[in-house]
Parts: C-alpha cells; sequence; structure tokens
C-alpha cells in the first residue's frame, strides 16, 4: 500500500491500517510523511487521530514544531529514547526553543544513555554560537562528560580547545576544598586528548602537561599506541599520523607504563629502551612468543599481557609438582594454552559467549583466575583464564561417558553447543585425577558416575542455561 493511500486512511480516521505494519515501517512511513511538507490542517488531523493510540509515532511526525511542544515532553517524559531511533535526535536539536531547553536540562542523563548525544550539543553549540551551553558542558561536574567534550573539541574543533579548556589539568580532574585531587578523568580520555592535540596542532606544550600528568596518575596508559600507529583501525580508520619520535624521546617510561602496545615496543624499539628493562622482559616473554607470537601480542595488545606474566609467575610458584613450562596446543578454534607447573594458562584471541556461565560446578572445570577484554560494543576480544593442568583428555572413544556427562549437565540447567570433544586434538574434556578435586562443597555427594569417572568440561564460552 503506499504512503498516499496510508496518509487517506490515517486522516479519515482509520489509524487502524498501521495495526498490521511493523514498527520499522511505520518509523519509514512517517519519515515519508515529514519529507512531503504537509500544510498544517493536515498535521493537525494527523495529530488528532494519532495522538492517543500512536503518541511515539506521533513525536516523530511533530518534534520540529513549537505548538506541539507540551504534547512531545510529555512523550519523552515517559521514554527519551526515542530520540536516538534512527539518528532523530541529530535533527531534533534545535528545531525548536523547547527542544534546545529540553537538551539543556537533560544533557547529562542523555548523554549517559548515548554517548555520542554529546558530540551532537557541541556542534550544535557551535554552530549557533551557543557558547553558554559549550561553557556548561565543559565545566560539569562530570567529568566523564567534560572528557566527552574534550575529545569533541579537539578532533572537530580545535580552534576552540583553547578557549573552553586554559587549564587542561583543571579539566581532567575534580579537587577538595582544599585543592586536593579527588577524582581523575578515565586514561583512556586523557590519552586520546593528548593524541589529539599533537594530531590538531593545538600544542605541543600541552602535550606534555599531560603526558606527565598520565604517568603520574595511572599504573598503565594507551598513549604509546596512539602516538606510534595514530588512532587507524582501533578508531577512526586509517590514514592519521605516526609520532613514534615523541614515544623515543621518553621510551622507557612508555614501555614500562604501556597498557596495549609494550609487546610492539619491545619488538620494534629495542635500541631506545632501557637494555637491562628490555632483557628481562625479552626473558620472561621470548618462549611464549617462540611458540604463538600471534597470540602472544594479541594478549599484549588487548591490555591482558601483564596480567599473563604476573600469572606465569605466581602459578609456576605455587606448583608444587611439576615445574615445567611448555606448549599444549590450540585448545578450541581461539585458544592457545601453555602449562605452567601444575597449572594452564589459556590464551584466547576471542570468547563466543560469556553469559549465564555458572561460578562453579562439578562438571566444569574450576577457573582461578578468568580476564576478559571487550570492545566499545561489549564483545569479548581477548580473554586470559587458569585452570588446573590435566594429562588425560577424554576423546572420541569415550563416547559413553561423554552421553553420561551431557545428560547430567542437561538435568542441572546447562547446555553445551560445542560437539568437538576429542576431535582434531581440540580437547575440552579433561579427566580430574579424583573426584575429590571437582569444583564443590562435599565432593563425597557427588553422583557415583562421577566418582568412577570425574570428567570435566574445560571451557565455558560455548556453554548456555537452559531457559
Amino acid at each position: 500500500m503506499d504512503v498516499d493511500t496510508i496518509l487517506a486512511n490515517i486522516i479519515s480516521g482509520n489509524t487502524s491500517i498501521l495495526s498490521n505494519m511493523y514498527s520499522f515501517e511505520i518509523r519509514s512511513l512517517f519519515k515519508c510523511i515529514n519529507l512531503l511538507h504537509l500544510d498544517d490542517t493536515v498535521i493537525e488531523k494527523l495529530f488528532k487521530n494519532l495522538k492517543d493510540k500512536y503518541p511515539t509515532y506521533t513525536f516523530m511526525l511533530v518534534y520540529d514544531r513549537e505548538e506541539y511542544g507540551e504534547f512531545c515532553l510529555k512523550v519523552l517524559e515517559d521514554d527519551f529514547s526515542i530520540l536516538f531511533i534512527d539518528n532523530l535526535f541529530l535533527d531534533f536539536l534545535g528545531k525548536t526553543k523547547w527542544s534546545i531547553e529540553y537538551v539543556k536540562r537533560n544533557y547529562i542523563i542523555l548523554t549517559y544513555f548515548k554517548n555520542e548525544a554529546i558530540y551532537y550539543m557541541i556542534r550544535y553549540a557551535i554552530n549557533y554560537s551557543d557558547f553558554d551551553f559549550i561553557n556548561e558542558i565543559c565545566n560539569t561536574e562530570d567529568l566523564f562528560i567534560r572528557g566527552l567534550a574534550m575529545v569533541e573539541i579537539a578532533d572537530n574543533y580545535p580552534c576552540y580547545f583553547n578557549r573552553f579548556f586554559s587549564d587542561i589539568i583543571s579539566s581532567i580532574v575534580k579537587r577538595d576544598s582544599d585543592g586536593s585531587i579527588i577524582e581523575v578523568l578515565d586514561e583512556s580520555l586523557v590519552s586520546k586528548i593528548a593524541y589529539l592535540i599533537v594530531e590538531n596542532n593545538i600544542g605541543l606544550d600541552l602535550f606534555y602537561k599531560l603526558k606527565e600528568f598520565i604517568f603520574s596518575n595511572y599504573e598503565s596508559n594507551t598513549l604509546a599506541r596512539l602516538l606510534d600507529k595514530g588512532l587507524n583501525s582501533f578508531e577512526y580508520g586509517d590514514g592519521y599520523g605516526n609520532y613514534s619520535f615523541l614515544i623515543e624521546e621518553d621510551m622507557t617510561r612508555f614501555f614500562i607504563t604501556s597498557k596495549d602496545y609494550k609487546y610492539e615496543l619491545y619488538k620494534n624499539k629495542k635500541e631506545y629502551i632501557d637494555k637491562k628493562l628490555w632483557d628481562d622482559f625479552d626473558r620472561k616473554i621470548r618462549f611464549f612468543a617462540n611458540i604463538d607470537e600471534e597470540i602472544i601480542e594479541h594478549i599484549f595488545r588487548c591490555g591482558l599481557g601483564n596480567k599473563f606474566l604476573e600469572y606465569v609467575d605466581k602459578y609456576l610458584e605455587m606448583s608444587t609438582g611439576s615445574k615445567v613450562v611448555s606448549a599444549l596446543g590450540n585448545r578450541g578454534s581461539t585458544t592457545r594454552s601453555f602449562r605452567i607447573g601444575d597449572y594452564v594458562i589459556k590464551c584466547s584471541d576471542r570468547k563466543w559467549n560469556i553469559s549465564d556461565l555458572p561460578i562453579s560446578l562439578f562438571l566444569f572445570a574450576k577457573c582461578y583466575e578468568r580476564d576478559y577484554a571487550k570492545d566499545k560494543f561489549g564483545k569479548v576480544v581477548g580473554a586470559l583464564e587458569v585452570q588446573k593442568y590435566y594429562s588425560k583428555a577424554v576423546t572420541s572413544d569415550d563416547a559413553e561417558v561423554v552421553k553420561v556427562f551431557r545428560k547430567a549437565l542437561e538435568e542441572l540447567g546447562y547446555w553445551i553447543k560445542d560437539r568437538v570433544e576429542g576431535f582434531n586434538e581440540t580437547y575440552n574434556m579433561f579427566y580430574l585425577d579424583s573426584y575429590l578435586d571437582a569444583d564443590c562443597e562435599n565432593p563425597e555427594l557427588l553422583p557415583k558416575w562421577f566418582k568412577e569417572n570425574p570428567v570435566v568440561w574445560v571451557d565455558l564460552d560455548l556453554v548456555f542455561k537452559i531457559k
């Protein structure tokens, strides 16, 4: 049915025509209606017929008109998320006086709901010279919002940066009444601001102030990666500047504090790093890198490299039996495992699923450490796990044991999507040395079959809770 026909039905009062349409179809319909530039009389009829039954879609029809402000504000009071459907917020802001006032009153909650909202607000305020609004945002008590504003202005309006952030350190901290720092802006934002200051020629003096602040206030930082590669594939695409010379002049401190670029500095900047420091790191990492440099580089890039080395030392020291450090091959499609004495450290380049996982269950191998790195969408892009070392794998020859295990697991409310146990050396099931090692409070209460065949599943990212 074409737009004109649907429109004629709504005008005549037949709104039931919308009941058989999907929400995305209705949104598309109202976009088309807006493009028709209907006169006030037609809009008034549409509004009258739609407002009670379809308030959200009615909002999309009249949000840009002053006379419908009271109705629109009521809709937003019930659900302001409508502003972020199909980029509506970008068009909404500035269309009416009431929309500007609404955003100014609610800019904090809007930003927390959708971080990108602050960028639209800054762009609006600069385009319309609403500098009072920018000043309010840039001086808000909320450090996170202040930081987002700094990024936006440094990236897209660098000529205004010094106007709003003349005292750059004061802009990234909170102080108490005595002037002592009680809160600092998140490191990732500070490092991004420092990079953008260099990239957009805002001033090297500001960069050096931020660099010293970063070294003094955070255990680790992402600045080396940004400077050496620009933001490239991590954030904004290729083509950004390479400022490795700024790292080289202070390489040892960058190497010590880098959260996600230490391995690249180790490989490519040896001549700039303190020799004793480089040699010590080389001694710790070379064995693992020789086995699988790709996964080691990935773990460091995810920010988990220091944890990896910490676990190697910790669990080798804890091992009371073997002190062997060796490769265990690929454990599954995403994981490389290393034996560290009595334990295994599993390095993964991603995890399929981490929701609804049991904290402890005797059918799963106990996890002593679990660290995840996530991207901005919440997807796991790197992981470390530490478990005991099990020498005897359950193979395809143990079909009856697998069958009983899966039945018991389903009875407890879990289901494993992975069905590759014992094939292609991607072992996910192992025999415990004893049922007494199971992850439970009282092993003596475990089922008889488990005591006879104490098998556990070692990889939880394809385990799902049965709904």
